[in-house]
């Protein structure tokens, strides 16, 4: 009776999951169809927002109603950040005033950002409702371009949907989190992972219970993280704590994890030990898995493929800072595993859909959000009161259809969520087209860039520079981090990779000179100051392994969220709280 029971299920999931997938392809051919006329598309797309909320405190305020096309609307409302509209959002959260939205928001997105205090993005049930189509959108491209990667089970790690609530209960949590549960069921019932461990707060259990769940399911073919610090984190827990795994495994007994008692609230330790039980059960061949591989190869790192043999694709950020972190990791895997970029996203929204595997790269939401783009250039010659937020100014930044190919620009996006011109301090370029909407790239964060003497030195100059060199001289760097000293006029570079390096002081000079060419020849501005000498020549430090990870956790407990986790990895001396330089093995003097 048992046996039928599970086919009849599975059965229905089937069918369930067709359905799904049907629905999702009609509103892929909706977007692909704007895509032949973005124009079209956005101006539909403001007026709709505008529409929606045009009886706002915000919408009476800037005459949405007058509002007749983006020409107005850029005209009508000045650019916005979280600041400036943090106001709008407290009192609408406290007094159930229509603030910024028609529908009251049914909960908030909690974001610790890269250049802020945590924020509290509103989600409304028509926003939730979209960013669920959004979601499944991905997956069925994802499940598009590579089939392989879903004939097995997910392992989707995720931060909290639900983190706390305010006064009025309405609740809060991690955008991952809450991304998840958006997902449709044909996705969800692929998953490893029980939600349930999201909940966890203490890191170390939570990546040991990660890794129990994991273990005991060999047929994974799919891992989904936002950050690929997270799945390094979990093969270094196996790597680290297999002996305590392994007793978990054989005795059911989570205590072998330094489990305390107080840190899991009993019912969700129950539910924790119930799941795990029940996925024990059902794999029960598997449960020592782990043991096995350490037999075979006692002295060998374990990696993906070693406990998931048809592991297919791994799904995380591939651009900014995380890119480093990931080259390295990826370069210990077989080229069968693929990867591949979940697209630009943020608590805020998501903005893109990824379709291009070559350049990582994806497709705007044209039919969800109103884009707009300042070039860099354009916005670095911009003076601080032209760039000022919440100011009746006008400044002309471009629309989606005016973009061109390898520029880059800020990003600005209007929601049917409440954010309205809101300016992401991000970066992102343009790397094609699909019929005539642009593909667009995330390339880092805004605040990653540092001057000196003027050379406006960009993370993603300094990042390929150094990579580069580092590829040249067979050097595999884990993280390389970037410190302007403003005293001494110069750039200190740190990198950690996975083995000390030994290099004379000739040597480190020879790496420092490259490295500083190689900057120079994509920043002329760079090149100019240190031909004058009015930028002096950059020096290098080798970091001991591990302190990558002790940069993470110094991060997360000064509020980072590490379901989000993010670094910029160049900054000021001045402004750094890290030691990097109590870390340092090898340094040029």
């Amino acid at each position: 009776m048992l046996c039928i029971k599970t086919h009849l299920k599975n059965g229905l999931n089937k069918i369930s999951a067709v359905f799904c997938l049907i629905s999702t392809f009609f509103h892929w051919l909706r977007l692909s169809i704007a895509c032949i006329h973005p124009k079209i598309a956005q101006e539909m797309s403001i007026k709709k927002i505008i529409s929606n909320h045009a009886d706002t405190v915000f919408g009476t305020k800037h005459q949405f109603k007058s509002i007749k096309d983006f020409d107005t609307y850029k005209q009508m409302v000045p650019l916005h950040n979280y600041d400036s509209l943090s106001e709008y959002i407290e009192i609408q959260r406290n007094t159930q005033n229509t603030m910024l939205t028609s529908d009251q928001p049914i909960f908030y997105l909690k974001t610790s950002g890269t250049t802020s205090s945590e924020k509290f993005i509103p989600y409304t049930l028509p926003g939730y409702k979209q960013l669920s189509r959004q979601q499944n959108l991905a997956a069925y491209q994802c499940k598009r371009i590579f089939p392989k990667a879903f004939k097995g089970n997910q392992l989707l790690i995720t931060g909290s949907p639900v983190e706390g609530y305010f006064s009025n209960e309405i609740p809060f949590g991690s955008a991952t989190g809450v991304m998840r549960d958006s997902m449709q069921n044909w996705m969800q019932n692929k998953f490893s992972l029980p939600a349930c461990v999201s909940e966890i707060k203490d890191y170390d259990l939570k990546y040991q219970l990660i890794a129990l769940f994991a273990i005991i399911d060999p047929t994974i073919t799919h891992i989904i993280t936002a950050n690929p610090s997270s799945l390094i984190r979990l093969m270094e827990t196996i790597n680290n704590h297999s002996a305590k795994l392994i007793k978990a495994l054989e005795t059911g007994d989570l205590k072998c994890l330094n489990h305390k008692s107080e840190v899991i609230p009993e019912a969700l330790n129950n539910e924790i030990h119930r799941q795990l039980e029940q996925k024990i059960q059902h794999n029960h061949r598997y449960g020592n898995n782990l043991q096995r591989i350490i037999e075979k190869h006692p002295e060998k790192e374990i990696l993906c493929t070693d406990l998931w043999p048809n592991l297919a694709l791994i799904t995380t950020w591939t651009s900014g800072s995380v890119c480093i972190p990931l080259s390295g990791f990826l370069s210990k895997l077989p080229e069968s595993v693929k990867v591949y970029d979940p697209g630009y996203l943020a608590s805020e929204c998501r903005f893109t859909v990824t379709i291009d595997t070559i350049n990582q790269s994806g497709l705007p939401l044209l039919n969800d959000h109103y884009y707009e783009f300042f070039d860099t250039k354009t916005w670095s010659s911009l003076t601080e009161k032209e760039r000022a937020f919440h100011c009746q100014s006008y400044i002309p930044p471009k629309s989606l259809h005016e973009l061109q190919v390898n520029e880059e620009y800020y990003i600005i996006v209007t929601t049917n969520t409440g954010l309205y011109r809101y300016f992401m301090n991000d970066i992102v370029t343009v790397t094609g087209f699909h019929k005539k909407t642009p593909l667009l790239k995330f390339l880092q964060k805004g605040k990653g860039v540092t001057n000196l003497t003027g050379e406006k030195l960009h993370e993603s100059q300094l990042l390929k520079s150094v990579e580069s060199v580092c590829h040249a001289h067979d050097i595999k760097p884990t993280y390389i981090h970037g410190l302007a000293n403003e005293k001494k006029c110069s750039y200190q570079v740190f990198i950690e990779s996975h083995k000390e390096n030994e290099l004379n002081t000739t040597e480190l000079e020879n790496l420092e000179n490259e490295i500083d060419h190689i900057i120079s020849e994509s920043n002329a501005e760079y090149k100019e100051k240190r031909a004058s000498n009015r930028l002096k020549q950059l020096k290098l430090s080798f970091l001991k392994p591990g302190c990558y990870e002790q940069y993470k956790q110094h991060l997360l407990k000064k509020g980072q969220r590490e379901a989000q986790f993010k670094t910029i990895s160049i900054g000021y001396v001045s402004s750094n709280e890290f030691e990097f330089e109590k870390y340092t093995i090898q340094s040029s003097r």
